[in-house]
């Protein structure tokens, strides 16, 4: 089949790199100049369980939405924020209550193993040098937060995943660099969970999916999808507009070392000149862009924009003191920051705006971040050099991404991941060709995910996907 992906993030690339290695020849578009530009470019980069747990005591209903409202708890609405998002939020505020959420946090932590696992498989196979460190540690400063965690502890026993509780002595003798003034009151250690570094992966699995026959089409933006139809394939409108230092990959350039720059597109478009072209299925990975495409098409996804913030900072090497700084992934459970190690660079991750946010909420985010170096790696991080990035990414009200056949002829879906992308992403991609190889029943976008207060078990293509 040839099939074009719209989107070259991690998820996009996963799911280019898997059609091609089932045989099919994938065009993937995007906007930007090269793979992973957007969300996927400093992500947390944590892998495993310890993200898709709360971890802490969650608001629910009225409460949670005025919360957001007012600017506290896990998520943060502002008052330029689309009107639209209020009815999102509401679904958001309410989704932990339902009685499908145990359902909803097996599933993902069924495709998230599948997804670890996965990314194992390619990085034996592809032999992927990449950085990686092994655990993460959840730490809570206060009994209160531990005593709050109980039910995600319980779930964890549930679901067979490996984990150790710690008090906070046992907490500092894990992780040897954690600030002996910072307050603690025990943790959870889990070694199944991993930190790898998500942009190495994307670039990494462009080289290979490249090699494979796949062509990337930067600086493409997608105008607009046409659905399929009786004798009629999904058609894809594009805009090719590069800047005058634009690399276009093809596979005629996928030999070993060759990076494919200044190779021509397959089409003869012209800068600004929109190309309508046709394909056997086309699958939508850019969730940013998602409702303008699949509006016209009658899909109407529950997606919102949430945007985080990361700041990544050059650490303070001692070779007196080599254990400074975290040995791979530490999660503060009420501050909901997690700090990485990257090589020898730490990232911190946290905060959730509903939107972009405004200028002095992205300063009070970061500043969160940077008050929890100080808090439990005091004096590790050169913040003076320190890169400052928020990435936006789209997400359902109940968690619950959207993969699969979207109900329009044609067109399937890859998206609404949330923060979760990078731990979901290698599951996602095989998942997605494995039910495009089969050609599964048409379903609506909304039979794919657990839709807020939807009466059907929704995400059996995830569940029928993983079990069967």
């Amino acid at each position: 089949m040839r099939i074009a992906i719209i989107g070259a993030g991690i998820t996009g690339v996963c799911t280019a790199f898997e059609l091609a290695d089932d045989g099919h020849d994938v065009t993937v578009f995007d906007r930007r100049g090269s793979v992973a530009a957007e969300a996927s470019f400093a992500t947390a980069g944590l892998l495993g369980h310890a993200s898709l747990l709360p971890w802490a005591e969650r608001r629910v209903g009225l409460p949670g939405w005025l919360g957001a409202l007012a600017g506290q708890g896990p998520l943060h609405w502002h008052r330029r924020a689309d009107r639209g998002s209020l009815r999102w939020l509401w679904q958001w505020s309410r989704s932990a209550g339902l009685p499908v959420n145990a359902d909803r946090w097996q599933q993902l932590q069924q495709l998230a193993r599948f997804s670890q696992e996965r990314l194992h498989d390619l990085r034996t196979r592809l032999k992927l040098d990449i950085e990686r460190a092994q655990g993460a540690l959840v730490v809570f400063q206060t009994e209160r937060a531990r005593d709050a965690a109980q039910a995600d502890l319980a779930r964890l026993a549930q679901w067979a995943v490996p984990h150790t509780w710690l008090d906070a002595d046992a907490c500092r003798a894990r992780e040897t660099g954690l600030s002996a003034d910072a307050p603690l009151a025990g943790g959870v250690w889990l070694p199944g969970d991993e930190v790898s570094n998500c942009r190495q992966v994307a670039h990494a699995l462009r080289h290979h999916a490249q090699r494979a026959g796949v062509t990337f089409r930067f600086h493409s933006a997608v105008s607009a999808l046409r659905a399929g139809g009786t004798g009629q394939r999904p058609q894809v409108v594009h805009v090719y507009a590069p800047p005058e230092d634009s690399t276009v990959l093809s596979p005629s350039a996928a030999s070993p070392g060759s990076h494919g720059a200044h190779d021509a597109p397959r089409t003869e478009a012209q800068p600004f000149s929109p190309t309508e072209e046709a394909f056997d299925a086309v699958v939508v990975c850019a969730a940013q862009g998602a409702a303008s495409l699949l509006g016209p098409l009658g899909l109407a996804l529950p997606l919102a924009a949430v945007s985080g913030v990361t700041l990544t900072a050059p650490m303070r090497l001692d070779e007196a003191h080599p254990g400074r700084g975290p040995s791979s992934a530490l999660l503060d459970a009420q501050a909901r920051v997690l700090v990485t190690r990257m090589g020898h660079r730490l990232r911190v991750s946290g905060g959730a705006l509903l939107g972009a946010g405004n200028a002095t909420q992205q300063g009070q985010a970061l500043e969160t971040l940077e008050q929890a170096l100080r808090t439990w790696y005091p004096g590790v991080a050169r913040l003076s050099q320190a890169l400052r990035w928020q990435g936006v990414r789209t997400a359902t009200p109940d968690g619950m991404p959207l993969i699969g056949a979207s109900g329009a002829p044609g067109v399937w879906l890859n998206l609404g991941h949330g923060d979760t992308g990078w731990a979901l992403a290698c599951g996602s991609a095989r998942l997605l060709a494995d039910r495009l190889r089969l050609r599964g029943a048409s379903r609506s976008a909304h039979d794919l995910s657990l839709a807020t207060g939807s009466d059907t078990n929704a995400n059996t293509a995830i569940a029928s996907g993983l079990n069967g």
